[in-house]
Protein backbone atom coordinates (compact mmCIF):
# COMPACT_ATOMS: atom_id res chain seq x y z
CA UNK A 1 0.00 0.00 0.00
CA UNK A 2 1.11 3.69 -0.22
CA UNK A 3 1.39 4.48 3.06
CA UNK A 4 3.42 1.89 4.13
CA UNK A 5 6.06 2.62 0.98
CA UNK A 6 9.35 3.50 2.31
CA UNK A 7 7.92 4.26 5.94
CA UNK A 8 11.53 4.98 6.87
CA UNK A 9 12.14 7.52 4.27
CA UNK A 10 9.24 10.11 5.48
CA UNK A 11 10.24 14.01 5.84
CA UNK A 12 8.72 13.71 9.06
CA UNK A 13 11.78 11.65 10.44
CA UNK A 14 14.15 14.01 9.49
CA UNK A 15 16.19 15.44 12.60
CA UNK A 16 16.84 18.96 12.28
CA UNK A 17 20.61 19.41 13.31
CA UNK A 18 20.12 22.76 15.35
CA UNK A 19 21.63 25.71 13.98
CA UNK A 20 22.42 23.99 10.52
CA UNK A 21 19.45 22.73 9.34
CA UNK A 22 18.20 20.53 7.16
CA UNK A 23 20.10 16.71 6.94
CA UNK A 24 20.97 16.68 2.72
CA UNK A 25 21.47 12.57 2.02
CA UNK A 26 18.43 11.86 4.65
CA UNK A 27 16.29 14.47 2.72
CA UNK A 28 17.39 13.07 -1.06
CA UNK A 29 16.39 9.54 0.28
CA UNK A 30 13.00 10.85 1.49
CA UNK A 31 12.27 12.67 -1.92
CA UNK A 32 13.83 9.23 -3.69
CA UNK A 33 11.42 7.36 -1.61
CA UNK A 34 8.27 9.41 -3.11
CA UNK A 35 9.27 8.10 -6.95
CA UNK A 36 7.25 4.95 -7.14
CA UNK A 37 4.26 7.14 -5.46
CA UNK A 38 4.07 8.45 -8.70
CA UNK A 39 4.22 5.72 -10.68
CA UNK A 40 1.66 3.76 -8.44
CA UNK A 41 -0.53 7.50 -9.06
CA UNK A 42 -0.26 6.99 -12.73
CA UNK A 43 3.13 6.04 -14.59
CA UNK A 44 1.45 7.74 -17.73
CA UNK A 45 -0.18 10.90 -16.56
CA UNK A 46 2.47 11.50 -13.97
CA UNK A 47 5.73 10.93 -16.05
CA UNK A 48 6.38 14.40 -16.81
CA UNK A 49 5.84 15.22 -13.38
CA UNK A 50 8.04 12.43 -12.44
CA UNK A 51 11.16 12.73 -14.52
CA UNK A 52 10.91 17.03 -13.62
CA UNK A 53 11.11 15.72 -9.70
CA UNK A 54 13.63 13.38 -10.56
CA UNK A 55 15.79 16.29 -12.36
CA UNK A 56 15.27 18.48 -9.44
CA UNK A 57 16.45 15.96 -7.11
CA UNK A 58 19.77 14.80 -9.20
CA UNK A 59 20.73 18.38 -9.42
CA UNK A 60 21.06 18.59 -5.38
CA UNK A 61 22.78 14.96 -5.20
CA UNK A 62 25.04 15.96 -7.74
CA UNK A 63 26.00 19.48 -5.39
CA UNK A 64 26.00 17.30 -2.25
CA UNK A 65 28.52 14.57 -3.84
CA UNK A 66 31.10 17.27 -4.90
CA UNK A 67 31.82 17.89 -0.80
CA UNK A 68 29.64 15.76 1.20
CA UNK A 69 31.30 17.16 4.65
CA UNK A 70 30.66 20.75 3.10
CA UNK A 71 27.05 20.17 1.98
CA UNK A 72 25.76 18.07 4.36
CA UNK A 73 22.58 20.27 5.23
CA UNK A 74 20.84 22.06 2.40
CA UNK A 75 21.21 25.60 3.95
CA UNK A 76 24.59 24.88 3.42
CA UNK A 77 24.24 24.24 -0.40
CA UNK A 78 22.09 26.93 -0.60
CA UNK A 79 24.53 29.31 1.38
CA UNK A 80 27.33 28.47 -0.77
CA UNK A 81 25.56 29.03 -4.17
CA UNK A 82 24.18 32.21 -3.02
CA UNK A 83 27.89 33.41 -1.97
CA UNK A 84 29.21 32.13 -4.99
CA UNK A 85 26.42 33.97 -6.86
CA UNK A 86 24.98 31.02 -8.40
CA UNK A 87 21.89 30.58 -6.60
CA UNK A 88 19.86 32.44 -9.27
CA UNK A 89 21.40 30.45 -12.20
CA UNK A 90 19.44 27.43 -14.09
CA UNK A 91 20.05 23.76 -12.76
CA UNK A 92 21.77 25.29 -9.30
CA UNK A 93 20.89 23.34 -6.67
CA UNK A 94 19.18 26.06 -5.12
CA UNK A 95 17.07 26.41 -7.71
CA UNK A 96 16.08 22.58 -8.16
CA UNK A 97 15.49 23.17 -4.21
CA UNK A 98 12.90 25.56 -5.02
CA UNK A 99 11.02 23.25 -7.91
CA UNK A 100 10.89 20.60 -5.64
CA UNK A 101 9.34 22.83 -2.33
CA UNK A 102 6.66 23.88 -5.44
Amino acid sequence: SLCCLSCHNRFSDIELREEEGIPTEEFLESCYAIVPVLDKLGPTVFAPVKMDFVGNIKKINQKFITNKEEFDTLQKIVLHEVNAGVAQVRNSATEALLWLKR
